[in-house]
C-alpha cells in the first residue's frame, strides 16, 4: 500500500498513485524485484520480491504505508 496524498479529484489521485509507484520502482534494487502489476486506482503495487527486496521496501517510510506478502499454497 503506497502513501497518497488525500484527494477529492480523479485525476489528482490518478497521479499521485502514478508518482508514488514511479518514487518505488526507482528506488527498488532491480535484481531483487519484478513489477507484476500497477494499478491507476489504488495505491498498490504488486511485485514479485526476494528478502533485500522486502528490506528495501521496509525502507521507504516516506512512500510505502504497508506491504502484505502472499504465500504460495498448495492445492488441497
Amino acid at each position: 500500500m503506497l502513501q497518497i496524498p488525500e484527494t477529492a479529484d480523479q485525476a489528482q489521485r490518478t497521479g499521485a498513485i502514478g508518482r508514488a509507484q514511479e518514487a518505488v520502482l526507482a528506488r527498488l534494487p532491480q535484481s531483487h524485484a519484478s513489477l507484476v502489476r500497477r494499478y491507476d486506482s489504488i495505491p498498490v503495487l504488486a511485485l514479485e520480491i526476494d528478502a533485500t527486496g522486502l528490506q528495501a521496501l521496509e525502507t521507504m517510510t516516506d512512500v510505502v504505508v504497508s506491504v502484505k506478502l502472499d504465500r504460495a499454497v498448495k492445492p488441497q
